[in-house]
């Protein structure tokens, strides 16, 4: 699901042009929700009566009660205005339980909220009545399975451009193998091995077709029957998946054992952080899970356990992390969600510069196209903090605060003290040149815009990353240079 190729395209010749893989979601059929649940407590105090006090003590009085209204109604305004910029709740709001109905689907998919689901469509799949012993005697084929002295696992993309010295902070801590169903079941029933064992997968590797139901059961509105992907997943007692968001609606359903989920919305990446997007790490929070301050998140955190038949929906851009108790078995269905596809149509979009430029004048050109994106797309008060902001969450913990000396920098550096300097093109033709790239950005603003204005920024942030990228070709490793240059 995550490996969807796409292109960002140039007005250069077709062997020019250089691919890149992302994934992203969602056309704009709501606004976001506020959640106000400091409130939802019914926090506050009440004074109680005066009895038989003097007259006189009314002077002391009344203005301590007023002065106590005021304080209450200041801090609860106070609050919700921290929880309105924050988009998440000061304190965890709990996950409601509802019953699967007609409408589900489109209401998940409109509200955009987790929820737990109770007889669902995967009521009826043969495949909820899996047990290890079972699978072991069922499974014949090799699985592929992740392998670690850590219980902690995140997600790992091996084709993203990324390179450098840098990549070296995103190599996985986990092995990935080749394991019979037969030994992997075994493992997983015994409990034996000082190895933690995570095994996931589409289920057509599993051999068993006739263990699931119509997926079209559970695709959502906005996706294609043939977008959806099932995945099975199998994990050892005590294995976490980290912190990370998926940009598909996701529907998991528990068969057996124990598992917790924590999850926090979109608003979250700017205190758990995010490995940069064209990196293997792409979608995972950077925010180590045992650090103190990702503990303090977690407890902030939404919180689920779930039990064998109930299905939990997750939001797509809303980050969760997985902590499996015992053994488990169980299986998800991914929806191409409507952000997902506006981002493809978005990157399939061509940027206004010509591949055959001279360098400094495709970089120049490629920074007033993003500059001119983000002008029209982002507030006033997000625009001049934005691309320090995205240096900062996604590069800085590898590259340092300097990325202007990295090896290969020099030349970006030049170009852009030329532009800033006017030296780079003549007033003129300068001016033409800036208004015929700024013109034509009307398409991935009006993209932009569509989008929820919850999943945007990070939306945003991955599309630049991705444009300077594309645009470096082999020397990804320069991206937080462009990041980090103003050209004007």
């Amino acid at each position: 699901m995550e490996q969807a190729r796409r292109r960002l395209r140039t007005n250069q010749p077709q062997n020019d042009r250089r691919g890149s893989s992302f994934a992203g979601d969602q056309r704009n059929f709501r606004k976001r929700q506020v959640e106000n649940e400091a409130n939802a407590d019914g926090k506050g105090g009440s004074v109680g009566g005066i009895g038989n006090s003097e007259t006189s003590s009314l002077w002391y009085i009344v203005p301590a009660c007023l002065m106590l209204t005021v304080s209450t109604f200041v801090t609860w305004y106070v609050f919700d205005a921290i929880d309105d910029l924050r988009g998440e709740a000061l304190l965890p709001k709990p996950i409601p339980i509802v019953n699967w109905s007609s409408t589900s689907l489109v209401d998940l998919g409109t509200q955009q909220n987790p929820v737990i689901l109770e007889g669902t469509p995967f009521d009826k799949w043969p495949c909820m009545k899996w047990t290890l012993q079972s699978l072991r005697h069922s499974v014949h084929a090799d699985l592929p399975v992740k392998v670690s002295k850590s219980p902690v696992f995140k997600y790992h993309t091996p084709d993203k451009p990324y390179i450098g010295s840098a990549q070296a902070a995103t190599t996985p801590k986990h092995s990935n193998i080749i394991m019979s169903g037969d030994r992997l079941f075994q493992r997983l029933q015994s409990a034996t091995g000082d190895d933690y064992l995570y095994g996931s997968g589409n289920v057509e590797l599993l051999g068993l077709p006739k263990e699931f139901g119509p997926r079209g059961d559970v695709t959502f509105p906005a996706a294609d029957i043939e977008d959806v992907q099932v995945n099975f997943w199998f994990g050892s007692a005590g294995v976490v998946a980290d912190w990370h968001y998926d940009t598909s609606d996701n529907l998991h359903a528990m068969i057996s054992g124990k598992k917790t989920f924590l999850l926090h919305p979109p608003s979250a990446a700017t205190h758990l952080g995010l490995y940069p997007s064209i990196s293997h790490f792409y979608r995972q929070a950077r925010l180590p899970y045992n650090d103190t301050k990702a503990i303090d998140i977690a407890k902030r955190a939404r919180k689920v356990t779930l039990k064998p038949g109930q299905v939990l929906y997750i939001p797509p851009y809303w980050f969760h992390s997985v902590e499996t108790h015992v053994s488990s078995i169980s299986v998800n269905a991914w929806s191409y969600s409507e952000v997902f596809m506006t981002m493809e149509k978005i990157y399939q979009l061509p940027i206004p510069v010509e591949g055959n430029w001279p360098r400094c004048r495709l970089l120049y050109g490629v920074w007033l196209f993003v500059d001119e994106v983000l002008r029209q797309v982002l507030s006033a008060e997000h625009r001049p903090v934005f691309l320090p902001q995205t240096l900062a969450n996604r590069y800085q913990h590898m590259v340092g605060s300097r990325p202007s000396e990295i090896p290969g920098s020099d030349e970006l550096v030049q170009c852009a003290e030329e532009a800033r300097l006017g030296d780079l093109l003549p007033e003129v033709e300068g001016q033409a040149f800036k208004s015929d790239i700024t013109n034509r950005v009307s398409d991935h603003v009006d993209g932009f815009l569509s989008l929820p204005e919850h999943v945007r920024l990070i939306n945003v942030g991955n599309f630049v990353e991705h444009v300077y990228s594309h645009i470096l070709h082999d020397q990804t490793e320069l991206v937080p240079t462009l990041l980090s240059l103003r050209w004007e």
